[in-house]
């Protein structure tokens, strides 16, 4: 088994979430808990991982894409703090 470095784990990724999202996961079905599907996917990948590489299970966390939801132009000060803060 190959040591899993940053690069292979960023394709390892994106394969893995190709093949998922085209796979019908009948245990989700009707599933509105968010975390209960993060978990799932977090399990699956570590598992997905583990038959390819040695590597530690990892703790996936994921990020809040900030985006532009106040249209363009000027910004207030309060608007400009949502944007930047960490939530």
């Amino acid at each position: 088994m190959k040591e899993l470095t940053l690069s292979l784990f960023k394709t390892e990724a994106a394969i893995f979430v190709r093949d998922l999202s085209a796979t019908p996961i009948v245990d989700l079905y009707s599933i509105t808990d968010g975390k209960a599907v993060g978990t799932y996917v977090e399990q699956a990948f570590n598992n997905y991982l583990g038959k390819k590489y040695l590597s530690k299970k990892l703790g996936l966390k994921p990020r809040l894409l900030k985006r532009n939801v106040f249209g363009v132009g000027q910004k207030s000060p309060l608007q400009k703090q949502l944007l930047t803060s960490d939530f």
